[in-house]
């Protein structure tokens, strides 16, 4: 498994990064074309391509904090999916990046959602905010109420939502 970071919004695994994001993500929880682009040229955050044996299998889009990294989105492109791969993609980014922060979907909210949070729960991640909200990306979108989970317990939550708040969502 290789992770390989993009550099340019016109790349040509950016653009499927893009189409299967708008297709996996709902619309309030995504960012536009524009702001993804935008996330090629901003300092802490990085769109990285999933390749297992010379195929895309899926993307991270990532951000660099200060003492953790937040997993802003997640995706195994759905005909690799119920391989395992899930579960290897973040086996190696536990390698590069010991404390991981994510926003997720509650687990109440639907089967789906039952099941995302049970996937992150049997890989090391807990829980730790269940009152999270995501701002809006812009002012076409609504706040969404999520969950936050990591795979540490932080000494400071409300301090990790607000560097997300001022990097991620500025």
């Amino acid at each position: 498994m290789e992770f390989i970071i993009l550099n340019a919004h016109d790349d040509d695994r950016a653009n499927s990064i893009y189409h299967a994001y708008c297709e996996a993500f709902p619309e309030n929880e995504r960012r536009n074309r524009g702001q993804f682009d935008q996330l090629f040229y901003t300092e802490k955050s990085f769109v990285i391509a999933v390749m297992e044996r010379q195929q895309q299998i899926g993307y991270i889009i990532l951000w660099e904090l200060s003492g953790f990294a937040f997993l802003e989105h997640f995706e195994v492109f759905p005909k690799f999916r119920k391989q395992n791969l899930g579960t290897k993609i973040i086996g190696e980014l536990f390698k590069i990046h010991s404390s991981v922060v994510l926003e997720t979907e509650p687990a109440t909210l639907n089967e789906t959602a039952k099941k995302r949070v049970d996937f992150y729960l049997r890989n090391c991640f807990q829980v730790i905010d269940v009152n999270y909200t995501q701002p809006a990306y812009d002012s076409e979108k609504q706040p969404v109420a999520l969950w936050l989970m990591a795979n540490f317990i932080p000494e400071q939550t409300e301090r990790i939502v607000e560097e997300i708040y001022d990097n991620v969502y500025k």
